[in-house]
């Protein structure tokens, strides 16, 4: 043979990987042989034992055997070993993985027509898996509303900010960076998303609204205020969910993934049964005009409230007047 080892040199790249996109990047290798055969015959290319890896044609070209499909299950059920081997082991030279290379070694046998004559190469079939990673898979953004005063529309929120991790994994080192969008157009009217991966839930404006009254009803998208018409409470806890999908894309090579974004509001208040009361109180004087004895009632309110909150351990409320000194 013309040489007695090759090597050949291949990328599996993850081009959708929520998507199961898959293709392979390199060339075939030439395992041709250069025998002197008496009156000139052709030659028989076979692969020796691991015709699973690789196959070679009538001219000794050698390529890697790949899955009829290369998207879907179909294509993760029927990659060969060395395929599903790599997929374990995404390339990244600066882990702890020493295993950012796979490769087999495989004979390739050539032979003349009436078999008296053979040869064989060693062909090395270098693999390395490419993909890009967003992490999680489903990324929970626990939302909190309360009211700090429900007559006045007084509103708190916490937990409205996130941002989604991601992970390249290429032989190219500039190819860092990632591209996010929605997948769904419309949930921009919900979630504010960032190039880089960033994003929060559309509140109103704190310093246009101070979250409070009017102003914040009028910012309040559809969601906020679906949510905000469950309060929760230990016996009825209540969560208004909503999954929007983010798309993020590699700088270089178009390596694509998707994530979930669990968006979970929990809207928690304070009600009084009620917001008005008369106090009927009655000074009642008795005896002696000059030394009377006075007697005070009904100068006690029993102001119930029910407090929706998901805390199980919030039970307690503390009354408090507008005007200690009356």
């Amino acid at each position: 043979m013309k040489k007695k080892n090759v090597a050949m040199d291949l990328t599996l790249r993850a081009e959708d990987l929520e998507g199961k996109k898959f293709s392979v990047l390199g060339d075939s290798v030439s395992a041709a042989a250069n025998l002197n055969v008496n009156g000139g015959g052709k030659l028989k290319y076979s692969v020796v034992g691991r015709n699973d890896l690789v196959s070679v044609d009538e001219d000794g070209n050698v390529s890697i055997v790949l899955p009829d499909s290369m998207e879907g299950d179909d294509f993760l059920n029927n990659a060969n070993e060395q395929l599903k081997d790599v997929m374990n082991h995404p390339y990244n030279p600066n882990d702890d993985d020493p295993q950012d290379i796979i490769s087999r070694e495989v004979t390739i046998k050539a032979e003349n027509e009436d078999g008296t004559m053979y040869d064989t190469c060693t062909v090395k079939v270098n693999l390395l898996y490419e993909k890009m990673q967003l992490s999680p898979d489903v990324q929970e953004l626990n939302v909190k509303i309360k009211a700090t005063n429900r007559e006045k529309r007084v509103y708190e929120i916490t937990g409205y900010t996130g941002k989604m991790d991601y992970s390249i994994f290429s032989k190219y080192p500039d190819n860092d960076t990632a591209t996010f969008s929605l997948a769904t157009a419309s949930d921009a009217q919900i979630l504010n998303l960032n190039s880089d991966g960033s994003y929060s839930l559309i509140v109103p404006d704190k310093d246009a609204t101070n979250w409070t009254g009017d102003a914040f009803d009028a910012q309040a998208t559809a969601f906020l205020k679906e949510a905000m018409s469950h309060p929760s409470t230990p016996e009825h806890p209540y969560t208004t969910t909503k999954d929007i999908t983010l798309n993020a894309v590699s700088e270089y090579n178009d390596m694509r993934d998707s994530a979930i974004v669990r968006i979970n509001v929990t809207y928690e208040e304070v009600e009084l049964d009620t917001h008005e009361a008369d106090m009927d109180i009655k000074l009642k004087a008795t005896g002696y005009a000059d030394d009377p004895v006075y007697e005070l009632t009904g100068t006690n309110l029993d102001l119930s409230s029910i407090i929706h909150s998901a805390d199980l351990n919030n039970k307690n409320v503390t009354f408090k007047s507008s005007d200690e000194a009356s």
